[in-house]
């Protein structure tokens, strides 16, 4: 027998308070001498042992009343003798431990983690110390997520006892404690067992852990069971918790109660870097590069003066391949003034890394109540510079030879960008592959191209390629009106023939009108200097009505005096498509002798290669798959983990196998962060940072590449809802909701047997019965006495 809340139990002692009240109206009594009382003596005489009976009684029922309030308020309860004799009850604890990023919140000066953790030893030892028959059964939410991965699912007609023995074996495994009876051991293999759980970079919610525990609690034979979610319970995921609500009901149907046990009292306040990317331009060893940075504001409140620390490792690789030490730096320390709540903040920096190589970047923020969103890395993999296909159709070839010019403009200048010139004909005889090297393809002054060469122009776009075509006197307007085939070809608009464009009347009037695009920053606005210096005397026209079709992505990015467009462009697949309708070379237009087109086709072929440079987002928690080149590289492969806690990095060893079906496929494959046996994910990748492969060619040259891997900054947001709004967003679910660090065990079945509910009809029982005999023990005057006295 125990009392929950046994500090009130000192209340007990206001069962005196009656007989103090009984003895003070005893003391106020007087003796008064009155010769008529003689009578009433002898009768008090006669009747004095009932009276004082029924006077005794009513105390007795006055203390009772209060002892059962009191045992009422401190919530007895005991153990459950009974059914531990006759029926073997067992009550089995399902619990369901949050360890994901957003439970490393430090508030109130300790993790959330830590406070989750203390809560379920109380839950160890309180079934501990009961009478009946106690089950366990712990499951980490990370754990779950691996349980419910891919190839831990069971075929519908698979046998069903191997279907469930299987499942048995996986519970176990993803379980850190599995149907384990509450015993005082247990307590100390449980504390053996938290100093090895961490709080994990994940981002991983509920629902696989409610999912597998629905599926033990439908396999378990106990006779009750209960569910406690050990969390912090933030809006991200309890916010509309509509397939959560569905999943617990289910639970709940089955005659499970649900406790939710909070480790969190309150917001906190949170900065996170949320993005560390390289802004366009092109990314070539020995051509600086700006990098962006963004900073978001997850708090009610602004942040002020923030400042972000930049690091920069650098690898040297040589000809053969070979890396030498890698060269860590600080760069200066960008500073943000402020930012609002909920807004989200960029700033801009400038690397320069000489050599080519797979170099890496890390952005930090001070130290907040989520440690782990404040870094986050970004790997910057330079060429010698980037290719670029140069198809022109002219036999003097003049203006591959401006465009070359711009792009190598001497040997000390480098722009990064590699030219390549070919033929026409190179496109109808390359392959579609081959192509995906070049960063952008620019056709100048071709007349037209076979359909095998639009075909690989087309795949080429498709999968993220970027195109410039400028017109000249070869041009033949009819393959470009085909090309352009009613919106749905490559080419951005139909053609009509060459035109002149009319003397301009108004000097201070410029021939072009430039769009506000990115690549014509420097020519933007009407009175922009180098604007007004660009003078076009002819253009292929397009026809006079045409306007670009209101649900295709074709754009003007310039237009003529005339109204005429001159630059548009189109979006086409995951590439773009980008047609000026005039020369290059300087034989339609003075632009190519303008210090201006030097600048706009430096950010033209930026503007194209967009999408070839962009950078995948790899998260915690999702597998790494590398591919390889079986003509080039061995299957062996060596995975270097980022170190955690500033200890050793982990190794982990893998064998790429075929890529397909086939045993004889071209490539290999390896994935970091699955099981190969089961195909379920495991914890390679759960930590965030930089990871790097080693790999050998088949002539043992080495070769390494890395790959960042940053947090889910979905974890970051640290708002939550409040408990009336937690348990109303769950309705008609059932579910108690209770801080972490008052554990309750109000009205539980764990306990044995709870006396609230009997203790609150004793006491409706107690005052019934008191009413009664304070009734009976007071004096009443016979109806007709009253009745003549009113009279």
């Amino acid at each position: 027998m125990q009392f929950v809340h046994s500090p009130l139990t000192w209340a007990f002692f206001l069962v005196l308070v009656p007989l103090v009240i009984h003895l003070i109206n005893m003391m106020r009594h007087k003796r008064v001498q009155w010769a008529a009382m003689d009578f009433l003596l002898r009768s008090y005489k006669k009747h004095r042992r009932w009276v004082w009976l029924k006077q005794l009684l009513l105390l007795l029922l006055r203390m009772l009343a209060i002892a059962v309030v009191v045992a009422m308020l401190a919530k007895l309860v005991t153990n459950d003798k009974f059914s531990a004799l006759f029926g073997n009850q067992t009550t089995h604890h399902f619990v369901l431990l949050d360890d994901s990023l957003s439970m490393s919140d430090r508030a109130a000066g300790s993790e959330a983690f830590d406070r989750a953790r203390r809560a379920i030893a109380q839950i160890a030892a309180r079934a501990a110390n009961e009478g009946t028959s106690q089950k366990i059964t712990l499951l980490r939410y990370s754990r779950a997520r691996q349980g419910t991965g891919s190839g831990s699912t069971f075929s519908e007609e698979s046998d069903t006892d191997a279907a469930a023995k299987q499942f048995e074996a996986q519970s176990v495994t993803v379980a850190d404690l599995s149907a384990e009876r509450a015993t005082p051991s247990l307590e100390a293999q449980l504390e053996e067992k938290e100093r090895s759980f961490n709080v994990t970079q994940l981002a991983v919610g509920p629902a696989e852990a409610i999912e597998l525990a629905g599926q033990l609690i439908a396999e378990s034979d106990d006779n009750k069971a209960i569910l406690h979610l050990v969390s912090d319970f933030r809006s991200t995921d309890w916010q509309q918790p509509g397939d959560l609500r569905d999943a617990l009901g289910k639970i709940e149907k089955t005659g499970v109660e649900i406790r939710f046990l909070r480790c969190v009292k309150s917001d906190s306040a949170n900065l996170a870097i949320t993005e560390l990317t390289p802004a366009e331009g092109t990314q070539a060893a020995g051509v600086p590069l700006f990098v962006d940075v963004k900073v978001t504001n997850y708090s009610a409140t602004a942040a002020e003066q923030i400042p972000i620390k930049i690091r920069s490792t650098f690898h040297a690789t040589s000809a053969d391949g070979k890396e030498s030490a890698a060269e860590t730096s600080d760069l200066p320390d960008l500073l943000i003034d402020r930012i609002e709540p909920g807004a989200t903040v960029s700033r801009q920096f400038q690397v320069f890394f000489p050599t080519a190589g797979q170099h890496s970047l890390q952005a930090s923020l001070p130290m907040d109540a989520v440690e782990a969103d404040n870094h986050r890395w970004c790997v910057i993999d330079l060429a010698i510079g980037d290719p670029v296909l140069i198809v022109d159709g002219d036999a003097d070839q003049r203006s591959q030879y401006y465009l070359e010019s711009m792009f190598r403009p001497g040997t000390k200048t480098r722009t990064g960008i590699l030219p390549e010139s070919q033929p026409p004909s190179f496109l109808r005889d390359v392959a579609p592959e081959e192509l995906e090297r070049f960063q952008a393809i620019y056709l100048m002054n071709v007349a037209q191209l076979d359909q095998r060469a639009l075909q690989n122009l087309q795949q080429y776009v498709e999968q993220g390629g970027g195109l410039a075509i400028f017109m000249g006197p070869n041009c033949n307007a009819s393959f470009y009106t085909n090309w352009y085939a009613d919106g749905t070809g490559l080419f951005p608009a139909p053609l009509t023939r060459v035109r002149n464009l009319e003397p301009n009347a108004n000097p201070n009037l410029p021939d072009v009108e430039f769009d506000n695009n990115p690549i014509f920053d420097i020519l933007f606005g009407k009175r922009n200097p180098f604007a007004r210096s660009i003078r076009i005397n002819r253009f292929m026209a397009t026809p006079d009505l045409w306007k670009p079709p209101s649900d295709s992505s074709i754009e003007v990015m310039a237009t003529l005096r005339n109204r005429k467009p001159l630059i548009l462009q189109r979006r086409f697949g995951d590439g773009r498509v980008v047609a000026v309708l005039t020369t290059l070379a300087p034989d339609w237009n003075n632009w190519a002798l303008e210090p201006s087109f030097i600048v706009v086709a430096l950010q033209l072929q930026s503007y194209l290669s967009e999408q070839h440079l962009t950078h995948h987002q790899r998260l915690v928690g999702a597998p790494l798959q590398i591919q390889l080149d079986a003509t080039r590289y061995r299957p062996e492969i060596a995975f270097s983990l980022p170190a955690t806690n500033n200890g050793p990095s982990l190794e982990v060893d893998l064998t790429a196998k075929p890529f397909g079906v086939t045993e004889d496929s071209p490539l290999l494959s390896a994935t970091l962060g699955l099981d190969p046996q089961t195909g379920s994910m495991n914890n390679q990748t759960s930590d965030s940072g930089v990871y790097e492969a080693r790999l050998r060619t088949l002539d043992g040259v080495p070769n390494r590449r890395r790959y960042p891997i940053n947090i889910n900054t979905i974890e970051s947001d640290l708002s939550m809802p409040s408990t009336v709004e937690l348990a109303e967003s769950l309705k008609p679910v059932n579910v108690t909701v209770s801080d972490a660090d008052q554990l309750l065990f109000e009205n539980s079945v764990e306990a044995g047997q709870s006396w609230g509910e009997f203790f609150l009809w004793t006491l409706i029982a107690i005052l019934i019965v008191e009413q009664f005999v304070a009734y009976s023990a007071s004096y009443h005057s016979p109806s007709s006495v009253r009745a003549g006295g009113l009279g």
